[in-house]
């Protein structure tokens, strides 16, 4: 049977392999016999009870021991993956390097042309957003005109509803307040024209006692002149002198009073201011 070493936790393991069941040469083929093999050779001295476990551990220590020794020995402090990330990242490094001089640090007009571009976006994006919030509440503030103008509308059509539904009954109120004030005007006047009238009657009834009086103390001072100039009696000569003078003079007085006013005043002077 063939042998194979194996590695098993750092550690060289010998496994044997089965014979071939036939040899093939080039001719003819052969066949073999079959002999029972051992897949973990024995090893003599190696019991588990006797310090086995140990004995494997120390065999481990050992060989990574040496392994590590045997590394730095080989390839110095650095390990190769160490050496090639750091190598990776100085190569990714100079390449950014290279690049950014390329694009930015030689292409300087080009560079400053992307930043004016840049704060032009910005400024046309800061312009447009202001203009939009002003937009919004100018919008905002027209729709709360509406809103007041349209509530205004309301109102002033309510009133205009509440006065026509009120109108009959206003017009009847004016006709009816015209009708009072009519009436009270009418009395007023018929009022005034009664005092008026009152005031005349008593004022020529006053005119009318004093001439009367005025004229009874002439006539009875001419009628006691008379009487003594003729030697008749008074009480005789009063009597038939009197009756047909007063109806004259009665007659003539009531006449012009009632025809005119202004005749009246320019008859009686002395009561002119009170007529009026």
């Amino acid at each position: 049977a063939s042998a194979q070493v194996v590695a098993v936790d750092n550690t060289a393991v010998t496994v044997s392999q089965p014979r071939p069941s036939s040899i093939t040469s080039v001719g003819e083929t052969k066949r073999v016999r079959k002999v029972p093999t051992r897949k973990v050779p024995y090893r003599v001295g190696y019991s588990w009870n006797k310090g086995g476990r140990l004995k494997e551990l120390r065999i481990r220590h050992l060989a990574r021991k040496f392994l590590k020794i045997w590394i730095r020995n080989t390839f110095g402090r650095i390990l190769p993956h160490e050496a090639k990330l750091y190598y990776n990242s100085v190569v990714l490094r100079r390449a950014f390097e290279g690049w950014r001089d390329e694009w930015w640090a030689s292409r300087r007009e080009w560079s400053l042309t992307l930043r004016a571009e840049c704060h032009y976006r910005y400024y046309l994006y800061n312009w447009t957003f202001n203009s939009w919030r002003k937009f919004i509440s100018l919008q905002r503030e027209k729709k709360a005109k509406v809103q007041h103008a349209q509530a205004f509308g309301m109102i002033l059509t309510h009133r205009m509803r509440v006065l026509l539904a009120f109108k009959p009954h206003a017009w009847l109120k004016w006709k009816e307040m015209h009708s009072a004030a009519r009436h009270q005007k009418d009395k007023e006047s018929k009022a005034a024209l009664h005092f008026n009238r009152t005031l005349k009657r008593r004022t020529l009834t006053q005119w009318i006692n004093y001439i009367s009086c005025c004229q009874t103390k002439k006539t009875k001072q001419g009628q006691y002149e008379l009487s003594v100039w003729l030697h008749v009696p008074i009480p005789e000569f009063l009597s038939a002198f009197s009756r047909v003078k007063l109806h004259l003079f009665l007659t003539v007085v009531f006449v012009c009073v009632f025809l005119s006013c202004g005749s009246a005043s320019l008859l009686f002077p002395p009561f002119a201011k009170v007529l009026e």
